[in-house]
């Protein structure tokens, strides 16, 4: 009777296995990051959005640049009161322009993150359409398998929903 139990445990233990391995599908990740307009069109508009911030940003630097290329150039024939003021000019500018920099980098970040989650989740609501349309039990992105022995690539299928 063990020898019967037994038996019967692995045949529905192997089954199980076996079944589960055909629902099973991977998505390529960096296909789907890469090729999808999605993405493109939010790298273009956040493009868009900061351009303004990094024209300032780059003015700042140059102005800042300029100074300090006037302040090494003249230092030793400017007077006191003139070369003082240059110094506190060029350090007032240099820390406004860290402040702006700084501030322009959190932007942009918090921007990429938004939209970096925003176009997650339209990308795991297409994986779940077609996952369910192929009667997948799991899918996985494709750089975490290793092996696979019926591998349902559905990438395209992915990137054709996300559109």
């Amino acid at each position: 009777m063990k020898k019967l139990a037994l038996g019967v445990a692995i045949f529905f233990a192997t089954w199980s296995v076996g079944a589960f391995a055909d629902g099973v599908g991977v998505v390529d990740m960096k296909t789907i990051f890469s090729t999808s307009p999605k993405v493109k069109s939010i790298k273009a508009e956040l493009s868009k959005q900061f351009e303004p911030q990094k024209s300032k940003l780059e003015k700042m630097g140059q102005a800042l640049q300029a100074d300090i290329a006037k302040y090494q150039k003249n230092k030793a024939v400017m007077n006191q009161k003139d070369t003082t003021a240059l110094e506190t000019s060029i350090t007032d500018q240099e820390t406004a322009f860290r402040a702006a920099q700084t501030k322009f980098q959190q932007d942009v970040f918090n921007a990429q993150n938004k939209s970096l989650n925003d176009f997650m989740n339209s990308v795991k609501a297409a994986v779940k359409v077609v996952a369910e349309k192929n009667k997948l039990d799991l899918v996985i992105p494709s750089n975490d398998v290793l092996y696979t022995k019926n591998n349902t690539d559905i990438t395209q299928d992915v990137l054709k929903d996300i559109k």
